[in-house]
């Protein structure tokens, strides 16, 4: 975890040189942050549980799929759909609820 935040603090000193003549507020950023780490993950949740078990339904249709991915199939197309997806679109009506 303290390896994370040491690699955090470059782009976020890269934020705070180039908003130097204009400099938001750090409420601001911590809003930002608690949006994405937090409130984003926990609204894409349900959707993502959602997707997974339509992968879900699909595997067990098609028995040909879980054979070639195994028994974890679901998991193995489905989480590579739904999280990046869901997420970053969460995360994204952030940044415009900021704006």
């Amino acid at each position: 975890m303290a390896g994370t935040i040491l690699l955090a603090l470059v782009p976020l000193g890269i934020v705070l040189f180039l908003d130097r003549r204009e400099p938001e507020s750090r409420w601001l950023y911590s809003i930002a942050v608690l949006w994405g780490a937090l409130i984003a993950t926990a609204l894409a949740l349900p959707l993502n549980t959602h997707i997974i078990a339509a992968v879900a339904g699909f595997v067990k249709v098609h028995p040909d799929v879980q054979a070639i991915f195994g028994a974890d199939a679901s998991m193995i197309l489905g989480a590579p759909i739904a999280d990046p997806l869901v997420e970053e679109t969460m995360k994204g009506l952030g940044v415009l609820l900021l704006c």
